[in-house]
């Protein structure tokens, strides 16, 4: 039995014949989805790491074989779902006659579907993530340039950008933030996010094309 046979909420009860790296595994990935969830539901400041081993279904003994706290959970979240953000925009290749606004739509269509696959992703990272210490902030400057970077790409690809700095692409990604942080802090639903889009790819189209 795999880590993708066993549901995510919980593994079975007594003789479940799963080696215990797949256990571990289990438990990790139920936690980094859980403190997601949880800071996105109560904040940074409002999060306990009793309420985030309660939505894994996890002991508190296992939280700490795992992680060293809260924020190295946090963060280890974030990161986890970094690297799923950059597969995910690296896997969505332009098709066949496909002008930059598609590009852009596809690259940030890609980002609101990891976001709303996973509860509280929305808040926890465009609200939340604000919200914590210097090494949290700083792994969110990371990430940011990081899908800047690939902005950049997606309009100019590899080659020549003339006189178009790598803070261009930072700006118009923190412009993308912005305006979700708005919608979420407004009261915005999922459904919402969708005009976000089409106004981050104006934005974009408007300071590239």
């Amino acid at each position: 039995m795999s880590v993708s046979d066993i549901t995510p909420e919980r593994l079975p009860r007594g003789r479940h014949g799963i080696d215990a790296e797949a256990v571990v595994a289990s438990q990790r990935a139920r936690l980094l989805r859980a403190v997601v969830q949880v800071v996105g539901e109560r904040g940074w400041s409002g999060t306990r790491i009793a309420d985030v081993v309660a939505a894994a279904a996890v002991s508190r003994r296992t939280f700490y074989e795992l992680f060293d706290g809260l924020e190295d959970c946090f963060t280890a979240a974030i990161e986890t779902g970094f690297a799923r953000l950059i597969e995910a925009i690296d896997a969505t290749a332009p098709a066949d006659g496909d002008d930059f606004e598609a590009r852009v739509r596809r690259f940030l269509g890609a980002y609101i579907e990891l976001l709303a696959a996973t509860p509280g992703a929305t808040r926890a990272l465009h609200v939340e993530m604000l919200r914590g210490s210097d090494e949290v902030r700083a792994l969110h400057d990371r990430v940011m340039e990081a899908v800047g970077e690939r902005l950049l790409v997606a309009r100019f690809g590899d080659g020549d950008r003339g006189d178009v700095p790598a803070e261009f692409g930072v700006a118009l990604v923190a412009g993308f933030e912005h305006l979700l942080s708005r919608h979420i802090r407004a009261g915005g639903d999922e459904a919402g996010l969708a005009a976000v889009v089409d106004a981050a790819a104006a934005i974009a189209v408007r300071a590239l094309g």
